[in-house]
C-alpha cells in the first residue's frame, strides 16, 4: 500500500509541477518520499522474513512498482548531458543503474521457485514471455530497410550464435518487438527487453560501444511511444543522448539507424546530416 502510495504521490507531482503549484508540489513530494521510504523498509523486513506462497503476490506488486520509481527520471537529471553516455567511465555503471529494474524481480522468482505458478500474476507473465514467440529465421530474412541494417551493422549472419555475438540476443528481442508494436498487450513484451542485458551487453553499454548504444535506443524509442508518464521522460532523454554521442559516425548505416530514436527525441535526420556535412565541409579529410 505504500508503494500505491508512493506512486500516485509521485504522478501527482509530474502532474502538477512546482511551476504551477509550489505549495501542492512540495507537499506531493514530502508524501512521496514517506510513502517510498516506508515502502522499501517494510519490504525488506517482509523479504527478511522469507517469501512465501502466502505473500507472494504482495511481494511481486510491490517489486513491481519499485522498478517504476527506480525507472523514473528526476528532475534534476532531465538533462541528455546526465546521461550515462556522457558521464567518465567510473560513473557510468552508476548511472546506468535504471536500466537494470528486472534484477530484484528475477531474485525474487527465483527464490520463490515453484510457488511462483501459484501466483495471481501469472496469466500477466506468462503473457510477457516471447520465448515461444522467438523463430531463428526472422533474425536474417529481411524484413526492411532498418532490420537489414541492423544486421549488417551488428555482423549477424545466419550462422551467428548468441554465444559467438554479444549482439545477439538484445537485437533478437528488439526485431522481434518490432514485428509485436500492435499488440495490445506490447508493454508486457517490451518491457521483457530488459531480461536479455547479459553480463557482455552490459559491459558493451559501459564502454559506449556504437552498435550496443542503436540498440538500447530502438528500444527505448519502442517504449518512449507508449507514453507513459513514468517512462517518457527517461526513454527520451536518453534516446536524445545517444543520437547526439553517436550522429557524428561516419557510418552510413548508424545515421540510418538514428532516424527513429531521433525523431522520439524531437530531432530529425537533417539535423544529424546536416552536422555531419558541416564536419566533412570543415575538415575535407574526415569525409
Amino acid at each position: 500500500m505504500h508503494a500505491l502510495h508512493g506512486v500516485a504521490a509521485t504522478h501527482l507531482c509530474h502532474l502538477i509541477p512546482v511551476s504551477q503549484d509550489p505549495v501542492q508540489h512540495k507537499r506531493s513530494k514530502v508524501a512521496a518520499a514517506y510513502h517510498w521510504q516506508k515502502c522499501l523498509q517494510l519490504f525488506r523486513e517482509e523479504l527478511e522474513a522469507g517469501p512465501t506462497r502466502q505473500n507472494m503476490d504482495a511481494l511481486i506488486s510491490t517489486v513491481m512498482l519499485i522498478s517504476t520509481h527506480q525507472f523514473m527520471l528526476p528532475e534534476s537529471e532531465s538533462e541528455p548531458s546526465k546521461s550515462f553516455v556522457y558521464a567518465p567511465a567510473h560513473q557510468r555503471e552508476t548511472c546506468i543503474s535504471w536500466l537494470f529494474i528486472n534484477s530484484g524481480f528475477t531474485a525474487l522468482w527465483r527464490t520463490l521457485g515453484e510457488n511462483v505458478a501459484q501466483s495471481s500474476w501469472m496469466p500477466v507473465l506468462q503473457d510477457a514471455d516471447i520465448q515461444t514467440l522467438r523463430s531463428p529465421a526472422h533474425m536474417w530474412t529481411p524484413k526492411d530497410e532498418t532490420h537489414r541494417s541492423f544486421l549488417e551493422v551488428c555482423e549477424i549472419e545466419t550462422f551467428s550464435t548468441p554465444d559467438a555475438n554479444p549482439y545477439y540476443t538484445p537485437l533478437e528481442s528488439l526485431l522481434l518487438l518490432r514485428r509485436l508494436r500492435s499488440d495490445g498487450n506490447f508493454f508486457n513484451k517490451a518491457i521483457n527487453f530488459l531480461g536479455n542485458i547479459d553480463s557482455r551487453y552490459h559491459r558493451l553499454l559501459i564502454a559506449r560501444d556504437k552498435r550496443a548504444l542503436i540498440i538500447l535506443a530502438h528500444w527505448l524509442a519502442l517504449m518512449a511511444e507508449m507514453q507513459q508518464w513514468w517512462l517518457s521522460g527517461r526513454c527520451k532523454a536518453e534516446c536524445l543522448a545517444i543520437t547526439t554521442f553517436l550522429m557524428h559516425d561516419r557510418d552510413v548505416r548508424v545515421l540510418r539507424l538514428l532516424d527513429y530514436p531521433a525523431r522520439i527525441a524531437g530531432m530529425t535526420v537533417s539535423e544529424i546530416s546536416s552536422t555531419v556535412l558541416e564536419e566533412a565541409l570543415y575538415d575535407p579529410g574526415k569525409s
